[in-house]
Parts: structure tokens; sequence; C-alpha cells
């Protein structure tokens, strides 16, 4: 999955520069944000490339955006969201 990411990252940050019009340098450092970017999401993962590559830090930022997120679902869910996600606990 993190290649797939990282692709679609790079991919939009060199189409946003195309798109601009800048220039090479522009392209490659765009494209590399982009592609860094796109892994973040994956952060409350444990088993996620980007959390594994930081190590100790990684588990540390996985864990606290595990229960950042843990906590804003079940803050947030309302009775159709156990349809919508076939979930059927309350």
């Amino acid at each position: 999955m993190a290649v797939g990411h990282a692709l679609s990252g790079l991919a939009a940050g060199a189409g946003l520069v195309a798109v601009a019009g800048g220039g090479t340098a522009t392209a490659v450092l765009a494209g590399a944000v982009t592609a860094g970017a796109a892994l973040l999401p994956d952060l409350d993962h444990p088993s996620a490339t980007a959390s594994r590559y930081l190590g100790w830090l990684g588990a540390l930022v996985c864990r606290v955006l595990r229960a950042a997120s843990s906590a804003t679902y079940c803050a947030t869910r309302t009775p159709a969201t156990g349809v919508a996600t076939g979930s059927t606990a309350t």
C-alpha cells in the first residue's frame, strides 16, 4: 500500500508543477514532498511502512494517532454510522 500511496503523491506533485509551469527542480521537490505526505494517512496503522520506518518514534506517533482517531470516531458516531460501515456494534 505504501508504494501506491507514494506513487499517487508523486504523480499529484508532478502534475501540479506541470500545470503551474514550474521547472525540473521544482517538480522533483514537489514530487518528493507530496510522495511523503501521501504516506501520512497510514501513520495510524502499526504495520504501515511509514510507522515502521520511523522506529520507536513511528510507534509512538501511531499509538497517539490511533487513540485520537478512535476517540473522534466514538465521539461523533451516530446510529447511521453502523449502517454505513456495516458494523452492528453500538
